[in-house]
């Protein structure tokens, strides 16, 4: 399961923007959503409400990517914890997917989540109150936005001295669209061990987690994504993470010690403990 962060959602957005501004909703069918719906990541019969409105753009932030339709409607879109967004042409089954909608010019947007997150029909009187969509395009930073800028990082970093990993992923990060696998990336990138409290950093290690922040996401959407990730026109990404589970009991590929694993708010974080301290 390959969750989806914020470089692939810039992927998906800019794609998306090209391919589906313009296009009408002709018909909406969701598929197998009985336990999504009672949880609460889909709400099928708002998306059904969606009918005949026309996408005027989109926009992608943290791990979300939102239409912007005709008649003050939105769908939102986050399979953050793993998931498929693919635009095919013609008309097709709804097959595995979570919800399929039919758009003219003869296309078909199909959606799957693999694990949690979002397909959600909003208007504009309520999108705010969604509690992901708040999360994500609130008062928090966003790597490739103007707002992610060196100084307000560094003291949004250090305004509290916890965990660093609270700080970069889950309610209380300061930057949208990172989740433990980026976290773990730039954790390598900026020689900082993951444990570590934000109120021991130097200057320079936080310009150093700053500047792997920012080269992360770049690298990233330059290569369509991470490995594992498929973008919208099906073409997949070629991006190799730095750190991860695929280096466990491997030599770091910078040091040369022995990678670990940990498990560290709420997942296991692989690190090296020659390299990052």
């Amino acid at each position: 399961m390959i969750s989806i962060e914020a470089p692939e959602i810039r992927v998906l957005r800019e794609q998306a923007s090209r391919s589906l501004v313009g296009r009408t909703i002709v018909e909406l069918e969701c598929g197998d959503v009985g336990r999504l719906a009672r949880i609460g990541f889909i709400n099928p019969d708002r998306l059904a409400t969606l009918r005949g409105a026309t996408v005027e753009a989109v926009r992608g932030r943290g791990v979300l990517l939102v239409l912007d339709l005709t008649g003050g409607h939105h769908l939102v879109v986050g399979p953050e914890y793993g998931g498929t967004v693919r635009l095919l042409d013609g008309a097709h089954p709804i097959g595995a997917a979570h919800v399929s909608i039919r758009l003219a010019p003869e296309s078909t947007l199909q959606i799957r989540l693999t694990g949690m997150g979002t397909v959600y029909a909003c208007s504009d009187a309520d999108l705010d109150a969604l509690y992901v969509y708040a999360r994500d395009f609130g008062d928090v930073l966003a790597p490739g936005e103007t707002c992610f800028a060196r100084d307000r990082f560094a003291a949004l970093l250090t305004a509290r001295s916890i965990q660093l990993k609270p700080l970069f992923v889950g309610r209380q990060a300061v930057v949208a669209g990172i989740g433990n696998a980026t976290f773990q990336e730039i954790a390598f990138l900026s020689r900082v061990h993951p444990r570590r409290t934000s109120g021991t950093l130097a200057p320079t290690e936080i310009d150093a987690l700053y500047d792997a922040v920012a080269d992360s996401f770049g690298r990233r959407v330059a290569a369509g994504g991470k490995i594992g990730f498929t973008a919208l026109d099906g073409t997949p990404g070629s991006y190799p993470m730095a750190m991860g589970p695929d280096y466990r009991d491997k030599p770091c590929p910078r040091c040369g010690s022995i990678v670990e694993r940990v498990s560290y708010g709420g997942g296991p974080t692989y690190f090296c403990p020659g390299c990052q301290t």
